[in-house]
């Protein structure tokens, strides 16, 4: 290894991964049981000091080497996976000095590796973008032909299928530059900076499980992945290529987000976590605005890209923290935080520091529609993700911030006509008023009231949508209305002779809407309306039975169904074609 062709992967791969071995044994803690005679007059030395010596001269002849080899993934895990072994052995025998080496070792050889490591990579990388850029000014040059010809243009499949993908992507917009347009998908994929991320956030992972939260331990390992991918974005940049991308997301950003939060959730799962003990999502968080803010680092298209970021900020969050709350409630459910109860620097900070950040994200996303109208571009999120995102910011908030999303998703959803965005925002906004009731008891006390007002309001506004024309938004203010007038009846009202007369407005509402409006699915479902009141009424309201009770429920329904029936007549020619 120390002689032979310097890009012989497969020399370096073996040799490191012999090298390993003996360590692995002695990392095993087994005692010779047979030992050779006349040893005495050999020196004893130190085996880790020994082992971290050894390791360094061979990382010191491979490393320079790196660059020319032209498959560099598996010698450099080897190179990865000696460093492991060698920090094992370090710590697992105490050895200060031998710690410190081992881990500066496994730092700069990562380091260099990032910045040094991958020439033939990018030189391939580079190959592939000039062959593009020809095929482009090609591509120019024939359209300017045919234009002076006047003869009909030949269709370019690769064009065609590049415009196709930029309309997939959400970190890329329509363009007229060709040169842009083919160089869509050439990136340069980071093969020691993935591998690298990987090893460093799994270690993270299984030490969480292992000994619980340790936010110093989130530090090091963000503050090490942050070094890691400035060096791997400063390498793009510097040869004009952009890195993968995953849901908008660069690679390696998106994948130190993703394991930073697993580290955070796998901590508390272990047998050392506390859903008390918090200080890590507050490292958490800190991190990933971190790593969104570096992803926006030298992009163009900010618009474009700021509106990602965010959700890369609160989607992973949300994903971590139900994923801890339903696995034995490592973390605490959603809507039921009180932020003043605990410990200042373990409970209170972090979910103030959460809440700053999510406060950020929707007055952020406010401003970014703000600058979008202004320079005339088109809506960057569609119907169900608007009022998705905002029930995200719901779950994770314990009311300010959640209250924000919630009314900015309605305007804007009211603003690009999206009723989808409004009918998620208005659940989205009652979910926000109980997780404040938490800590802000008139809140609490309230909310029946609040949801039963409106429910009725959304019920009214149904009825209005057939005057007003506003057909658009007729089924979500039905399903909302039906959920919040149900399930907060259910809740307080459960056996009164109330539920059974609120689904009958409900019936009468959604049925004659349906009629006006031509809507099969609306009459079935004001038909349904109206036979659960009357199962329901007669099974378990007290008193229904009684002469006068049962007299004025049988003039309700025959009320109800007087009124369909005379519309129906009304309307039948327009009934039939429907």
């Amino acid at each position: 290894m120390l002689t032979r062709a310097w890009d012989n992967e497969n020399l370096y791969t073996s040799g490191m991964s012999m090298m390993s071995l003996p360590l692995l044994l002695a990392l095993s803690g087994r005692e010779a049981t047979r030992i050779l005679e006349l040893t005495e007059s050999l020196p004893e030395v130190d085996m880790v000091l020994v082992s971290v010596a050894c390791a360094a001269i061979v990382l010191g002849v491979y490393l320079p080497r790196a660059g020319g080899i032209e498959k560099l993934l598996n010698p450099a895990l080897a190179a990865l996976w000696l460093l492991v072994i060698v920090i094992a052995l370090s710590f697992d025998q105490g050895n200060q000095t031998a710690q410190t080496a081992s881990v500066a070792m496994f730092v700069v050889s990562s380091l260099w590796l990032v910045a040094r490591g991958e020439l033939r990579a990018e030189l391939k990388s580079v190959a592939m973008r000039d062959t593009r850029l020809e095929m482009a000014a090609k591509a120019v040059g024939d359209e300017a032909m045919f234009e002076g010809s006047g003869e009909v243009s030949m269709y370019d499949a690769r064009r065609a299928a590049m415009e196709a993908e930029r309309r997939k992507r959400r970190d890329k917009m329509g363009t007229d530059d060709l040169r842009e347009l083919y160089t869509t998908d050439v990136s340069h994929k980071p093969v020691v900076v993935t591998a690298v991320l990987l090893l460093i956030l799994g270690t993270g992972i299984i030490l969480g499980l292992l000994y619980g939260p340790n936010p110093l331990m989130l530090v090091a390992i963000g503050v090490f992945a942050t070094a890691l991918i400035v060096l791997a974005r400063h390498r793009s940049k510097s040869l004009e290529l952009d890195l993968p991308h995953i849901m908008g997301m660069e690679m390696p950003i998106a994948m130190a987000i993703g394991g930073l939060v697993a580290a955070h959730v796998a901590s508390h799962l272990g047998p050392g976590g506390s859903n008390q003990d918090l200080l890590d999502l507050a490292v958490v968080t800190v991190l990933l605005l971190e790593l969104v803010a570096i992803s926006l680092t030298g992009q163009d298209n900010l618009l474009d890209r700021i509106p990602i970021a965010l959700d890369w900020v609160v989607l992973p969050l949300l994903a971590g923290r139900m994923l801890g709350a339903i696995a034995v409630e490592a973390l605490p459910f959603p809507l039921s935080i009180d932020p003043f109860e605990g410990d200042m620097l373990e409970w209170e900070m972090p979910w103030m520091l959460l809440e700053s950040a999510l406060i950020l994200c929707v007055l952020t996303d406010v401003w970014v529609d703000r600058r979008r109208r202004a320079a005339g571009r088109e809506d960057w999120k569609n119907s169900s993700g608007r009022g998705a995102r905002s029930l995200a910011i719901v779950l994770l908030s314990f009311g300010p911030a959640g209250i924000l999303a919630v009314a900015s998703a309605i305007v804007q959803g009211w603003r690009y006509r999206q009723p989808s965005a409004v009918g998620i925002a208005i659940p989205a906004g009652l979910m926000a008023l109980f997780a404040a009731g938490n800590w802000f008891g008139p809140a609490m006390d309230v909310f029946p009231e609040v949801t039963m007002a409106t429910g009725l309001l959304l019920l009214v506004l149904c009825a209005m949508t057939v005057p007003l024309k506003g057909g658009d938004w007729t089924m979500m203010l039905a399903f909302n209305s039906h959920l919040l007038i149900i399930a907060v009846t259910v809740a307080h009202q459960a056996t009164s002779v109330l539920l059974p007369v609120l689904l009958i407005a409900l019936s009468s509402t959604v049925w004659i809407v349906g009629i006006l409006q031509l809507r099969r699915a609306l009459r079935i479902w004001g038909l349904a309306d109206l036979l659960v009141a009357i199962v329901y009424g007669l099974i378990f309201v007290e008193g229904i039975f009684e002469p006068t009770t049962l007299l004025v429920a049988l003039v309700v329904v025959a009320a109800e169904l007087g009124v369909v029936s005379w519309l129906g007549l009304r309307n039948e020619e327009q009934l039939v074609k429907d």
